[in-house]
C-alpha cells in the first residue's frame, strides 16, 4: 500500500482506516496493518475496496486533510506468461516482456552507483524534514535547503534546489521516503529539473548563489562537471532498508539518469538505513 499521489509528509500526523478518528493512527500505509484491523471481517470483492476509505490526519489540528479509497492505495506487480501486470492508482497496466526487461536492466545498471553509508541512518520516529534538520546540525559540511525554495518562473512558482547540499564535494542530495510510484517519480523529476536549471540557466544560478552565500559566504555555484546529484531514499518505517522501487518509478529514474548525465553530472542513489533510535 502507498499514497496514490504526492504528499507533503511534514503535514501528516498519520493514517486511519475506515473512520476519521485519531484513536488508532498509523505512520505508514501497510497491508498487514489493514489485515490486522479487519480481523475476521474480510472485505469481499473489489467493489467494497473501491467504497471503503482511508483517511489522512493532519499534523496541525488532528483533522482529516485527505481521503482515498482503499483500492487506490494498492500497488501490485504480477508476472504471468512472461508479461508484467501492474496495479497503480486504481488502474491495471500490462507491460510487454522485452520492455520490462530493458527497464529493469537499465535501472539495475544505474543502481550500481548506490552507496549505503553516505548519510546517517534515519531514526524510527523521524520524517524526512526532521531527518534533514538533524543531519545538517550534526555535519558542518551539510547545508539544509529543504523547504528553502527559490522563487523562479513567475507567479508563485518556486524551485527546491535539493534537501541537503554537501559543500565538501559539491553534492546536491534529494531525500525522500521510498513509498509509492508517484512519490518516487516526483523525486526523480524534481532532482532532474533542479539539475538542469543549475547547469544551464544563468539567472537561476545567480539566485542560487545568493541563497548559498546566505548560508556560507565562501560558496559559489559549482559547474555540473564537478557536481553530483544524489537521490537518497529512506525506507518505510517497518523496514530497515530500501529493497524495492516500483516499475514506473524505475522508468522515471532511468530518464532522470540520462538527462543529468547529459549535463555531465555524477549521479548516484543513496540508500539510507533506518535505526531503532527515537528522538
Amino acid at each position: 500500500m502507498c499514497p496514490p499521489e504526492v504528499i507533503e509528509w511534514t503535514r501528516i500526523k498519520g493514517f486511519c482506516y475506515f473512520k476519521a478518528s485519531t484513536d488508532q493512527l498509523f505512520t505508514d500505509l501497510d497491508i498487514n496493518d489493514l489485515i490486522n484491523i479487519l480481523g475476521s471481517d474480510r472485505i469481499d470483492g473489489i467493489e467494497k475496496m473501491k467504497r471503503k476509505r482511508l483517511y489522512v490526519i493532519g499534523a496541525e489540528n488532528d483533522e482529516v486533510i485527505k481521503s482515498w479509497t482503499l483500492f487506490s492505495t494498492l500497488y501490485a506487480e504480477i508476472i504471468e506468461d512472461e508479461r508484467t501486470y501492474i496495479l497503480n492508482d486504481s488502474q491495471w497496466y500490462c507491460v510487454e516482456k522485452n520492455y520490462s526487461y530493458e527497464v529493469h536492466r537499465e535501472f539495475d545498471t544505474n543502481w550500481r552507483e548506490t552507496v549505503e553509508v553516505a548519510l546517517p541512518s534515519i531514526d524510527v520516529d523521524e520524517d524526512e524534514g526532521a531527518y534533514n534538520d538533524r543531519v545538517a546540525r550534526e555535519n558542518q559540511n551539510l547545508l539544509k535547503f529543504d523547504r528553502d525554495n527559490i522563487n523562479y518562473g513567475g507567479g508563485r512558482s518556486s524551485i527546491e534546489v535539493c534537501d541537503l547540499y554537501d559543500k565538501s564535494n559539491n553534492e546536491f542530495i534529494h531525500v525522500k521516503k521510498a513509498d509509492g510510484s508517484s512519490v518516487l517519480s516526483h523525486l526523480f523529476m524534481q532532482g532532474t529539473n533542479s539539475g538542469e536549471l543549475i547547469s544551464a540557466d544563468q539567472r537561476f544560478r545567480a539566485l542560487l548563489e545568493q541563497k548559498m552565500k546566505s548560508k556560507d559566504s565562501s560558496l559559489v555555484v559549482p559547474d555540473s562537471e564537478s557536481s553530483t546529484i544524489s537521490f537518497a531514499l529512506t525506507p518505510k518505517k517497518n523496514k530497515e532498508t530500501v529493497d524495492y522501487v516500483p516499475f514506473f518509478s524505475k522508468i522515471t529514474a532511468n530518464t532522470a539518469f540520462k538527462r543529468l548525465k547529459a549535463y555531465k553530472y555524477k549521479v548516484r542513489f543513496i540508500k539510507i538505513r533506518r535505526s531503532t533510535n527515537t528522538h
